[in-house]
């Protein structure tokens, strides 16, 4: 089942960029049909779709079966290879910009995750604090720690972001919106550090194969 996934995932990408060639074409020409927009969009569902049943499939396979709780219907977050899948899709980026933006979502995944951990923790401190009955000062101090880790990573959401668009041509710049801006923040927001030191996760483009 994972090798189907990940022909049609191969195969999405060549027909996103055959269309890309045509748009092309009819751009020398003067003319771009509203057609070749919607297939564009289409198709990057398509890949997102069967990037997330993949990866669903692979999770599924090293437990050995659906877990409890959260794990059978939880939230289903982008993460990095997902990421780069979608937005080499929707920007049609050459093998040579999608290296590029593999080293910049690394680097960036890599600063998010001691952040995004501290947040989840001072969340619940926040939480806990309000439960216990703590004072309105304590809450206060607290929450002013979570908004000053939430600044940080707003940071470097537009660290990223700027990144991408460095990278981008012009063209390419056209299709970029702001969905593109809210997914990179969704991947830094959801990251996570590796259980063990020096370990790749398993979803990393990079990352172990069983």
């Amino acid at each position: 089942m994972a090798d189907a996934m990940i022909e049609a995932v191969s195969e999405v990408r060549k027909s996103s960029q055959f269309i890309f060639a045509l748009r092309s074409q009819q751009c020398g020409r003067g003319v771009v049909g509203r057609g070749e927009t919607i297939m564009r969009k289409r198709l990057a569902m398509i890949l997102i779709i069967v990037t997330l049943c993949l990866a669903a499939s692979l999770a599924q396979g090293r437990r050995g079966g659906f877990g409890e709780g959260r794990a059978r219907g939880g939230p289903v977050h982008l993460d990095e290879r997902t990421t780069l899948d979608l937005f080499a899709v929707l920007l049609h980026l050459s093998d040579a910009q999608q290296q590029q933006l593999h080293t910049v979502l690394d680097a960036a995944v890599q600063a998010a995750a001691p952040i995004a951990t501290q947040m989840a923790s001072t969340k619940e401190a926040v939480i806990e604090a309000v439960k216990a009955g703590k004072s309105a000062a304590q809450v206060k101090t607290l929450a002013g720690q979570h908004a000053s880790l939430s600044s940080q990573m707003l940071t470097l959401q537009a660290q990223t972001f700027a990144q991408l668009w460095a990278l981008l041509r012009s063209d390419q710049k056209s299709h970029v919106d702001t969905s593109m801006y809210d997914d990179l923040g969704a991947l830094l927001a959801n990251t996570r550090p590796p259980l063990f030191p020096g370990a790749v996760p398993a979803s990393h483009p990079e990352g172990p194969a069983h």
